[in-house]
């Protein structure tokens, strides 16, 4: 039994599933807790959350949607939007059973069930150890970035623990285990239809996992046609937009990529040195909506770290393989084409879109997680040999090898219980969603006076958005989405229709006019100009 449950546990009967549900139920403690939390506090959605649950919505619809989210336009390029509807199309029962809170708890659900796969690849790639290892990684990102627990509706968020997922699972995938492709696909397909950047890293793990891992296991199963079909199916509604619209959408987001310059080289692998040389970024995540900062972060970082970031990946690559240490060489060839697609996709990220960094900067964070994993294995690897040459006749590692991993399994469960705990008062206290928890109150306050003054109907809402212009923003969409969900007609001008779809453009003659004024008072709630109670036209 030591051999196949891992040094540690071989020992005891019991210890094998207890460990394996305690990690698994640890890793999705803190999406289902900040849920339950934000929840209880009365989170309704506004912002991206409130577009989110309106396209969900439509799944069910004559018109489902078959893009992603909207990307913001820069210069003379068509529309864009993001690659697929993954996310809507996974959250679409959630928000038709609960419309004012589905899209939370079923994005924690999901994202719960994303850190459980995490968990489960590692588990099958290297055993109870390695599990714990990504258990403490995953605590380590939320901790850095509450926002990922607290509102994992938001696309960047809902597709950066796909993406974490995908990459495991690909490291699963190379270690020989090839009936993770399948998942590995599905993972990596989600997380690109999220955001367009998660694109070039999920792609290459995509295509590199399974010719390593056919290198190892040498036999084509089901794993090939199950994956491809899953791939097939994840894609359909992009390929049938792509093919069948007057512009598809593929091909206004390659005419976006070529609008303006990028930001070139040298801010690619100065952001992975970000990621990996100490203090790291990720360690000042709550920094992250300072753009200064960030931007002077970034830029201070010294060009050469990257290129000896990625030579020591693939130098450890290489010498691992050699030694027939195929699962430490597979997470560093992980590893490797990871960070070399964070270099690549952020020095061609368009100048024109700058504004976006402050929340994309994360992307790199699971990478130089994943770097140090890599360094401190290796170095593991190095004492380990130089100890069993050392060790005398009377020395036998095998109990310090046990102890070791327990204690590795303890530790990793109090970290992440600890950390849990963290994000629930931060949760309860804090300001951790897109949208701030002001606007969710002034989106409540605007709708009930609508609510009063007016009958269910037909109604174009307006904003003013000469000042703060992000929070008028949050409170248009989840005015829309609330009025939506409770049977109104509510339509908008652009280029909020836009972010719906246009599926809520206002007619030529609206039938009534609701302004939301420029929101400059701290107060909770609004004054929002009604016309008198009349019926709907």
């Amino acid at each position: 039994m030591g051999s196949v449950v891992g040094p540690g546990l071989g020992r005891l009967r019991w210890a094998r599933p207890v460990a394996h549900a305690a990690l698994l139920a640890a890793a999705a403690v803190p999406f289902l807790l900040a849920a339950a939390l934000e929840m209880a506090r009365g989170y309704r959605p506004a912002s991206d959350d409130a577009v989110i649950s309106f396209r969900a919505w439509q799944v069910w619809s004559l018109h489902p949607p078959l893009v992603g989210q909207y990307v913001l336009p820069t210069g003379h390029a068509p529309q864009a939007y993001d690659l697929g509807p993954g996310l809507y199309w996974l959250l679409s029962l959630p928000v038709h059973l609960d419309p004012s809170q589905g899209a939370l708890w079923g994005a924690g659900l999901l994202c719960g069930l994303a850190a459980m796969l995490c968990v489960q690849a590692a588990w099958s790639a290297r055993g109870p150890g390695a599990a714990a290892v990504a258990l403490t990684g995953l605590a380590v990102l939320v901790a850095a970035r509450p926002l990922l627990a607290t509102d994992p509706v938001w696309n960047p968020n809902f597709g950066l623990i796909w993406f974490v997922a995908a990459a495991l699972a690909g490291w699963a995938v190379v270690s020989g285990r090839l009936g993770w492709w399948p998942v590995q696909v599905f993972a990596a397909s989600l997380a690109v239809q999220c955001h367009v950047e998660y694109a070039l890293g999920s792609v290459a793990c995509c295509l590199l996992a399974p010719l390593l891992g056919l290198v190892r296991s040498r036999r084509i199963g089901r794993w090939l046609p199950v994956g491809l079909a899953v791939g097939l199916l994840c894609w359909l509604p992009t390929t049938l937009q792509q093919l069948t619209a007057r512009r598809g959408n593929v091909s206004a987001l390659l005419a976006e990529s070529h609008q303006g310059a990028g930001m070139g080289a040298g801010f690619g692998w100065r952001l992975l040195a970000s990621a990996v040389e100490p203090p790291t970024l990720w360690q000042h995540g709550n920094r992250l909506s300072d753009f200064r900062w960030v931007m002077g972060s970034i830029g201070s970082r010294p060009v050469f770290v990257g290129p000896v970031v990625i030579a020591l990946l693939a130098l450890a690559t290489a010498v691992a393989w050699w030694k027939g240490r195929i699962e430490l060489a597979g997470l560093s060839a992980v590893t490797l084409v990871l960070a070399a697609s964070v270099v690549v996709t952020f020095a061609v990220f368009p100048r024109s879109h700058l504004l976006a960094i402050s929340y994309l900067v994360p992307i790199s964070w699971p990478v130089g997680i994943l770097v140090w994993a890599v360094v401190l294995w290796s170095l593991a690897e190095l004492a380990g040999r130089a100890a069993s040459k050392a060790r005398a006749r009377y020395l036998r590692l095998a109990p310090i090898g046990r102890l070791a991993t327990a204690a590795g399994l303890v530790a990793s469960l109090a970290l992440t219980g600890g950390g849990a705990s963290l994000l629930a008062v931060d949760a309860a206290r804090g300001d951790y969603l897109v949208s701030g928890w002001r606007a969710v109150a002034q989106t409540t306050a605007v709708v009930s006076e609508i609510r009063c003054e007016l009958r269910r109907g037909s109604l174009e809402v307006e904003g003013d958005a000469s000042s703060h212009p992000l929070q008028v923003y949050a409170v248009l969409t989840g005015t829309i989405w609330q009025l939506y969900s409770d049977g109104w007609k509510p339509t908008t001008p652009p280029p909020i229709a836009q972010a719906f779809g246009y599926s809520v453009a206002a007619p030529r003659r609206p039938a009534r006019l609701v302004l939301v004024p420029h929101l400059q008072s701290r107060a909770p709630r609004p004054t929002a100009s009604c016309p008198a109670r009349s019926g709907p036209s």
